[in-house]
């Protein structure tokens, strides 16, 4: 009986098959949510029945929902400890929101984030937390996690603890999470930035961005289309029209806002994107390294 042969590209779509599909690929949800004893998935669905509001003691619904876990393996102070500096981070974006809005002569919207946006948060604080206090041991931990359960993964570095992705779907409230993260980057000082950039594919949505910031009393950033750097180096050339900039002004540690951080990964339009946010991320030197947040619809 003949035999169909395996060529490369058949070859290659059987290895994609056997992947787990993208969602059930995220290495970092998968870890902090078994430090609660559940799957990423199950937490989140455990979350959306939480009481949004904080109780007279300042504890999120959130936090109280997974303290009365019996199976969580996490420390309740450490748990308390995290819920407490998001709920910091949430009432001085709220109260200069609120402030922003009563000097235009608009009436405040009461900002307080969704069990989503909390767990968007959350991860980030223990991801922070844990790269300020022993960031070998994290990436340890976690590349030991990736051995045993996303096998197909490649392994987890010190260089990729330095780069978070938001995944959220459109309206879900990304840009407040920006700024909470922005602020839960300068609260635990992994490094002071020499700059602070946020990353846009166009001027509409950079003026979008400063509109936010100014309302969420948040300065000392700078908003730029991505559009304007470019890779200098041997062999590199500077883009003919329009304003341009040679990433090596910013050597860094540069701390990184990425919006659409999506972007950069089709043709070579992009793929130019995407190595002028690694020239800017990478900084100079190793030490001068920096850090990078992306935020995405989709991935």
């Amino acid at each position: 009986m003949p035999t169909r042969r395996a060529t490369p590209a058949r070859s290659a779509r059987a290895t994609l098959a056997q992947r787990p599909r993208f969602a059930a690929s995220l290495l970092l949800p998968r870890a902090f949510a078994a430090q609660f004893g559940l799957r990423d998935a199950a937490l989140l669905k455990l979350l959306a029945e939480a009481d949004p509001a904080r109780d007279a003691a300042g504890t999120s619904g959130c936090a109280r929902l997974l303290a009365a876990l019996p199976q969580t393996l996490l420390a309740p102070a450490t748990l308390q400890r995290w819920d407490a500096a998001i709920g910091g981070h949430e009432q001085a974006i709220g109260g200069a929101r609120a402030a922003h809005a009563l000097a235009a002569g608009e009436a405040p919207a009461d900002f307080r984030l969704t069990h989503f946006q909390w767990l968007a948060c959350a991860v980030v604080e223990w991801h922070l937390e844990a790269l300020a206090g022993d960031a070998a041991g994290h990436v340890a931990r976690l590349d030991a996690l990736r051995e045993r359960e996303l096998p197909h993964l490649p392994p987890y570095t010190e260089r990729d603890a330095r780069k978070l992705a938001c995944f959220m779907a459109t309206g879900a409230g990304k840009t407040l999470v920006l700024h909470m993260n922005l602020r839960q980057f300068r609260a635990h000082r992994l490094f002071d930035p020499q700059q602070v950039l946020l990353l846009t594919p166009n001027e509409a949505l950079s003026q979008q961005h400063a509109a936010e910031l100014a309302a969420s009393g948040l300065g000392a950033v700078r908003i730029t289309e991505i559009t304007k750097f470019y890779v200098d180096g041997a062999g590199a050339r500077r883009p003919k029209k329009g304003v341009s900039e040679p990433t090596s002004r910013c050597e860094g540690p540069n701390l990184l806002l990425v919006d659409e951080g999506h972007k950069g990964g089709g043709g070579s339009g992009e793929r130019a994107w995407r190595e002028i946010r690694e020239a800017l991320a990478a900084g100079a030197t190793a030490a001068q390294a920096g850090f990078t947040f992306e935020y995405s619809a989709t991935f």
